[in-house]
């Protein structure tokens, strides 16, 4: 059953996320110009402090993207394994009418409904991709 708690937490993680990052970011800058004017730094001076917080903030939107890109790529692989494993699932089931015996019929019946079981037991709750193409060739060996 699907809540609509989730999305609300997920929205005030990142609401909470996004503040904390814009007062540091503010405290980092004002932090900075008036430290600079305290030494009694240049006017350009300041620029360069502004400069090495863009660069700072870029930083961590490259660090935040490459992270997220790799989430996306896991859950496509899982996604894909998925996939496979119930398409060559339903390939037994749709076999099965032309065994030669009731017994061989249910037997490939039964496999697809085990091989989907594992899929959604093993793979679904994500994890990490090697270790379930692990327990997949341990599985099938």
């Amino acid at each position: 059953m699907h809540t609509n708690h989730q999305p609300r937490i997920a929205y005030r993680s990142i609401a909470s996320r996004a503040i904390l990052w814009t007062l540091l970011f503010l405290i980092f800058g004002v932090g900075g110009d008036y430290l600079a004017r305290e030494f009694g730094l240049e006017h350009d001076l300041l620029y360069l402090n502004d400069v090495i917080s863009a660069m700072f903030i870029g930083l961590l939107i490259i660090i935040y993207e490459r992270r997220r890109l790799k989430r996306i790529q896991e859950k496509l692989e899982i996604i894909e394994l998925m996939n496979h494993h119930v398409r060559n699932a339903l390939q037994l089931i749709a076999f099965s009418p032309h065994a030669h015996q009731r017994e061989e019929n249910l037997a490939l019946i039964q496999q697809a409904v085990e091989r989907i079981e594992w899929a959604l037991r093993e793979i679904l709750p994500g994890g990490d991709l090697n270790e379930i193409h692990k327990k997949d060739r341990e599985r099938v060996a």
